[in-house]
């Protein structure tokens, strides 16, 4: 910076010093209820402010095809995702307010198998896994074990290749 900028920004700084170093005005106080309102023509009152324009209307609902079809045609079209045939995900994760983060790694197959490692230091290693038919898990505290019911529904949903292209296939309704 310059001397002539720096001269200038400084006089601006002591400007608002100096300002803001002075007591505020006084506040108006409005005439009293006994004092009457001076004689002459009376004041005009103000035009009314314009009305408000009118709030945009809603957009047409669009159904759950549509929706997804848009998310699905963003991400590229579906001949360049399959022709992939696996997938390696490497994470981290952090579960903040109560100290723990670890380290996961995806592998996934476009036959539906995957494995999930997670590592969280000082709690140990869990493990999830498909053989798109049979779904497990091995943790520190429960052990191996095959999973049933809404823990195998749910294992299935994510271990499925590409669901964006298969929503029809896994899932009974769909709504928007």
């Amino acid at each position: 910076m310059n001397a002539p900028r720096i001269r200038a920004l400084l006089s601006s700084l002591l400007a608002v010093a100096a300002c803001a170093s002075q007591p505020p005005p006084p506040a108006a106080t409005p005439p009293s209820p006994s004092e009457a309102p001076p004689a002459g023509p009376p004041v005009a009152t103000p035009p009314p402010a314009p009305a408000a324009a009118p709030a945009p209307a809603p957009l047409a609902q669009r159904s759950a095809d549509e929706i997804l079809a848009d998310s699905v045609s963003a991400a590229g079209p579906a001949e360049a995702w399959n022709g992939h045939k696996t997938v390696r995900l490497e994470m981290t994760m952090t579960f903040q307010g109560v100290g723990i983060a670890g380290k996961a790694q995806r592998l996934a197959t476009a036959t539906d198998k995957s494995l999930v490692v997670t590592d969280i230091p000082g709690v140990g290693t869990i493990r999830e896994g498909s053989n798109s038919k049979v779904f497990w898990a091995q943790d520190p505290i429960n052990g191996l074990r095959l999973l049933d019911g809404a823990e195998a529904d749910q294992a299935r949903l994510e271990s499925v290749w590409n669901p964006e292209l298969r929503t029809k296939e896994l899932f009974a309704k769909v709504e928007a």
